[in-house]
C-alpha cells in the first residue's frame, strides 16, 4: 500500500501506542524485500546470504564500460571483483583495479584444464587463423604442419591444394593430374613414331653433328658398302668422334662400329635427353625414329 516506505512516517505526534505497530510493519516489509534475493532471515542474525542467481552483473556495451558503482559513487577497493558482461564482445569481465581495469574471465594468459569432453556450438579457432573449424560446414583449415602418428583416412576424391608435381625423391603425395601426365608420357614414349630425316630446325640429319633427343628413340646411320660408320651415344654432350671408334658400352655411353664387307649400318637406342653423333669416311644416311613425337635438336 502507499506510504509503506515513506520516510516521513510515523509523524512526530503519533500516539505512543501506535509506534510498536509501525516498527513491526517496517520489520515485516524489510524482511519481505530482502528475502526476494536473500536467504530467509532467522533468529541469531541467521540468513541474508544471496540466493543463487540473485546477483546481477553490469550488462553494457564496450563503449559504455562501467566506471562507477550502481549508486553512482567511484569504485573503491571493496568493489574489486565486480562483474561486467560486455554485450559487444560477449565476454565476461572482472574488475581488477579501481582505475577501472577490467579483465576477461578467464584471463587470456590463463590456461584452461578440461576434465571432460569439449562441446563447442559455434566456430572454433586457435590464435585467430592457426587452426579453424567452421561451425556451419565443419570445414577445417590449419596454418601449420599436421602430423598424425596413426592412420589418416580421407574421403574419396580428396584434393591436393594444387596440381603441382611432387618433389622427386621425397615422400610427397602425388595428385591425380601428375600421375595421369606421367602415365600419358610413358605411353606416348612407347609409341613408335615415323622415320625422320630432319632435325627440329628442319635441317637434314647428317654425320659429324651432335644431336640431343627430346624423347627416347632409335638413331639409325646407314653407310655405304665397305664403309666404316661409327655411332656414339652419351648422357653428356660431346663434339668429336674418330672414324671406326668403338665406344664403351656402359651406363653413361655406348657405341657400335660396323666395318662389314658388304654394308655398314648402325641402329642404337638413344635415351631421352641424351646425345648422339655419327661419322664415317662416306656419307651415311641418318634417320631418327622417336618413341612418340620429338625431333632431334642440335
Amino acid at each position: 500500500m502507499a506510504g509503506e516506505w515513506d520516510t516521513g512516517l510515523p509523524v512526530d505526534h503519533t500516539l505512543i501506542s501506535d509506534i510498536p505497530g509501525e516498527e513491526r510493519k517496517i520489520t515485516s516489509k524489510t524482511k519481505t524485500v530482502l528475502q526476494k534475493e536473500h536467504r530467509a532471515l532467522g533468529d541469531g542474525n541467521s540468513g541474508g546470504e544471496h540466493t543463487q542467481g540473485s546477483a546481477i552483473s553490469y550488462f553494457l556495451a564496450t563503449a559504455s564500460a562501467p566506471t562507477l558503482n550502481p549508486d553512482g559513487t567511484a569504485f573503491a577497493t571493496a568493489d574489486l571483483g565486480r562483474l561486467w558482461f560486455d554485450i559487444t564482445t560477449s565476454e565476461l569481465k572482472v574488475l581488477v583495479a579501481i582505475t577501472p581495469t577490467w579483465k576477461i574471465i578467464p584471463s587470456t594468459a590463463a590456461a584452461i584444464a578440461l576434465l571432460s569432453t569439449l562441446d563447442v556450438a559455434g566456430a572454433f579457432s586457435v590464435a585467430t587463423n592457426k587452426f579453424n573449424v567452421a561451425a556451419a560446414s565443419g570445414n577445417v583449415t590449419a596454418a601449420g604442419t599436421l602430423e598424425a602418428t596413426g592412420l589418416t583416412t580421407v574421403a574419396d576424391r580428396s584434393l591436393t591444394k594444387t596440381d603441382a608435381a611432387p618433389t622427386a625423391g621425397t615422400a610427397e603425395i602425388a595428385n591425380a593430374k601428375y600421375v595421369d601426365d606421367e602415365i600419358t608420357e610413358a605411353i606416348t614414349g612407347i609409341a613408335i613414331g615415323g622415320y625422320e630425316k630432319t632435325d627440329a630446325d628442319t635441317a637434314a640429319l647428317a654425320k659429324d653433328v651432335t644431336y640431343q633427343a627430346p624423347v627416347a628413340g632409335f638413331f639409325i646411320a646407314a653407310g655405304g658398302r665397305n664403309e666404316s660408320t661409327t655411332v656414339k651415344v652419351n648422357s653428356s654432350t660431346f663434339s668429336s668422334l674418330s672414324n671406326g671408334e668403338i665406344t664403351d658400352f656402359s651406363a653413361s655411353n655406348y657405341g657400335y662400329d660396323n666395318n662389314a664387307a658388304q654394308a655398314s649400318s648402325v641402329m642404337l637406342i638413344v635415351p631421352k635427353d641424351w646425345f648422339v653423333r655419327c661419322n664415317g669416311p662416306g656419307t651415311p644416311r641418318v634417320f631418327w625414329v622417336p618413341f612418340g613425337t620429338g625431333s632431334l635438336t642440335k
